[in-house]
């Protein structure tokens, strides 16, 4: 009887805990969706401003503005490939420091156990 009940308490946890993953998911999704409709919308509002500048300002401003957002894509993207690249450099010195350690302790463990 008290196996019975302690089964019946462990599938009501298992199943509450595969509730709230689904939840989980399904909210992560659902940001994920109106992220990416905010960016459409963004797009679609900078593409109608640029269009709006284009018909109604002459064409030096319109090519201070690409050159704007082409330095600042430019910078954005250089941001991102120096971050990358430190991330990677710190996992990759992290993984040799962990490497080396487990070689000395290797060796140390030899050494011992030879002795």
């Amino acid at each position: 009887m008290i196996f019975l009940i302690i089964i019946i308490i462990i599938n009501i946890i298992i199943i509450i805990i595969i509730i709230i993953i689904i939840i989980i998911i399904i909210i992560i999704i659902i940001i994920i969706i109106i992220i990416i409709i905010i960016i459409i919308i963004i797009i679609i509002i900078i593409i109608i401003i640029i269009t709006i500048i284009i018909i109604t300002i002459n064409i030096f401003v319109v090519v201070v503005v690409v050159v704007v957002v082409v330095v600042v894509v430019v910078v954005v993207v250089v941001v991102v490939v120096v971050v990358v690249v430190v991330v990677v450099g710190v996992v990759v010195v992290f993984v040799v420091v962990l490497g080396v350690i487990v070689v000395v302790v290797v060796v140390i463990v030899v050494v011992v156990v030879v002795v």
